[in-house]
């Protein structure tokens, strides 16, 4: 895991040197993700002392949460909760309610963010870059996935492993929104880096621990084939590198 860690710390750390983003908020619209908290917390250990901001689905605003099962908000506010503790601000934030993007972007100069996996992210996504523009954001990363690395046909033709355009993969409505999202992030005209980790080490715990306590066994869709997981510890590390 170390050797993947410091590979993508060569590729990604470069652009960071290059590129002037400017002194500012960093903004990470999912403090409670997977990935965001660590990435937020990170930044925060570091001494970060530009600001640190954290985006989180209020929980009094029943609108925002009509698909959030029972128990889960408490388990939300946990973790946003840690990082005010460690000196990041909250700010309500969901990518369905347009209306919450100005007030979180206001003064950002970096945006951490994955992508928006609910219904309409077609229109949400673009309308985010237009409010990060409209913010004066110089950067963004964004963490997609390794099968939504696009073919031969796209800007990343040069990228050696990417994915030819009739991929099997790409037909998996996750992997088509973020390869989608991606175009779009290449064509927005801000400075950006993408991230393409492979299967998040955490996700067998988390969705499967029940099986793994009872049962002994691990589900999988990969057949005999192997699969490399990727620890979000080390992808949080990547990203604030970048």
């Amino acid at each position: 895991m170390e050797t993947v860690k410091h590979t993508l710390e060569k590729v990604v750390k470069p652009i960071a040197d290059k590129v002037g983003h400017g002194h500012g908020p960093v903004f990470i619209t999912a403090g409670n993700g997977v990935v965001g908290y660590r990435v937020g917390a990170k930044l925060l250990q570091s001494g970060y002392e530009h600001g640190v901001r954290v985006g989180y689905r209020d929980p009094l605003n029943k609108v925002h949460h009509d698909e959030v099962k029972k128990g889960d908000d408490e388990a939300d506010m946990t973790a946003i909760n840690k990082l005010k503790e460690a000196g990041a601000t909250a700010v309500d934030f969901c990518w369905e309610k347009q209306d919450t993007y100005e007030n979180a972007l206001e003064g950002v100069k970096t945006v951490f963010c994955s992508a928006p996996s609910h219904e309409g992210w077609e229109d949400n996504f673009p309308a985010f870059i237009k409010a990060c523009k409209h913010a004066g954001v110089r950067h963004i990363v964004k963490v997609s996935f390794f099968h939504a690395m696009m073919g031969p046909d796209e800007a990343m033709a040069d990228f050696s492993h990417a994915k030819p355009s009739d991929d099997i993969f790409l037909k998996v409505p996750l992997v088509r929104m973020h390869r989608e999202c991606d175009k779009m992030l290449m064509k927005c005209g801000l400075d950006y880096c993408i991230l393409f980790p492979t299967h998040f080490m955490s996700n067998p715990l988390r969705y499967q621990a029940k099986h793994l306590k009872d049962e002994g066994k691990f589900y999988g869709a990969s057949g005999l084939k192997g699969v490399n997981y990727i620890s979000p510890n080390d992808i949080a590390d990547v990203v604030r590198s970048s």
